[in-house]
């Protein structure tokens, strides 16, 4: 029996370490709470507070209002809303989670699992209240013209409701499916369809396609080309979208003319045309500028669907940003490249439909 009490004496100075360890826990929570609640962000200027988390102030309490229902605390020491909000907006900012970023910032005090889940709390409340609200494609004939006129001041393209592009999202080696998302400049990415209008506003965002898919096939998948053919067919023929060399010639979807002179109506189209799409290059440059995780310099260390609700939230962000002063300021006019690509003509009667339609409105417009 004698051997059994230092076998005994061990278990009972194991219990209470453990005890200790989680008393010890126990008191660093508190603190870490008190700490949190004594450290009110929004008690900062407010020009730090947009550098630290991209929007102003009253836009973020409005974000609070509107998502405080579905990140209600759960636990006594968790986060209320508002710090979620802060926390998941500080990583949507910065893109990681180091130190003097997100985890240990002296405004929002949290570990990084607390961060990641109050990201994780904040994608799905966003998904479920702001992004149909935020991102709407026109849906009126009154809606469309609107967008029409902004091109047609600002670059004297006729009849456009938008342009098409597409932006590379860096991700980590996913789990499952590797090869729909692999990448020879990215090396894993998602390959996000983006439309908007003259002013940056984002009208569809579509990031569920990996960056194995080019831009034309996920076009050709699109539900709003289905839209467009249709309101096409029903007599809005003068509505179409603007894309680059990489999409094919539609009545709906109008493309620019490679290997034309300057001086002659197609080369007015084309550069015309080129003007209006860059619209798109300046939209990737400020989702990638104002919103860091987008940027495909360092992926995103989550799972690709994950990664398609951190890109639908960055474009409502966006959306909701815009009504901010200066929210643009530092977004400049990227140079003008017409690049020519091959693209399969799928549809041979689509094709000469688009190509009759561009015939017009060069004549139209640019003779």
């Amino acid at each position: 029996m004698a051997h059994i009490f230092p076998v005994f004496l061990a278990h009972l100075l194991h219990v209470e370490e453990e005890f200790l360890d989680g008393e010890h826990v126990h008191i660093h929570r508190i603190e870490r709470k008190r700490f949190r609640d004594r450290c009110n962000p929004f008690d900062i200027p407010d020009k730090e507070f947009i550098n630290n988390f991209r929007l102003s102030k009253d836009i973020v309490h409005g974000i609070v209002d509107r998502l405080s229902p579905y990140l209600a605390r759960t636990r006594a020491y968790s986060l209320t809303p508002a710090q979620k909000i802060l926390a998941a907006l500080k990583y949507l900012a910065t893109g990681n989670y180091q130190r003097g970023d997100v985890a240990d910032h002296n405004m929002i005090h949290l570990s990084q699992s607390s961060v990641s889940r109050a990201l994780n709390d904040f994608l799905n409340a966003v998904d479920a209240e702001l992004v149909t609200d935020a991102i709407k494609f026109p849906s009126s004939e009154d809606e469309r013209a609107k967008i029409k006129v902004g091109f047609q001041e600002k670059y004297f393209m006729p009849g456009v409701i938008g342009v098409i592009d597409c932006l590379r999202v860096a991700i980590k080696r996913p789990n499952n499916d590797e090869e729909e998302f692999v990448c020879e400049v990215h090396g894993y990415s998602l390959n996000v369809q983006l439309i908007c209008d003259s002013n940056l506003r984002i009208l569809n965002v579509n990031p569920n396609h990996g960056g194995s898919k080019q831009e034309a096939t996920i076009w050709n998948l699109s539900n709003i080309q289905n839209y467009l053919r249709l309101i096409v067919e029903k007599g809005e023929e003068e509505s179409w979208l603007i894309g680059g060399g990489n999409y094919p010639l539609q009545p709906w979807l109008m493309i620019p003319i490679f290997g034309v002179d300057a001086n002659t109506p197609e080369g007015r189209y084309t550069t015309a045309h080129s003007r209006s799409h860059n619209v798109a290059k300046r939209l990737n440059q400020a989702l990638q500028n104002v919103w860091h995780c987008m940027n495909s310099s360092k992926p995103l260390h989550y799972t690709p669907e994950t990664a398609k609700k951190i890109v639908r939230t960055c474009c409502t962000l966006h959306n909701i940003g815009l009504s901010m002063p200066g929210y643009l300021q530092n977004i400049e006019e990227p140079v003008i490249e017409i690049r020519e690509q091959y693209v399969d003509i799928l549809e041979s009667e689509v094709h000469a439909c688009g190509e009759a339609r561009r015939n017009q409105i060069i004549q139209m417009f640019f003779s």
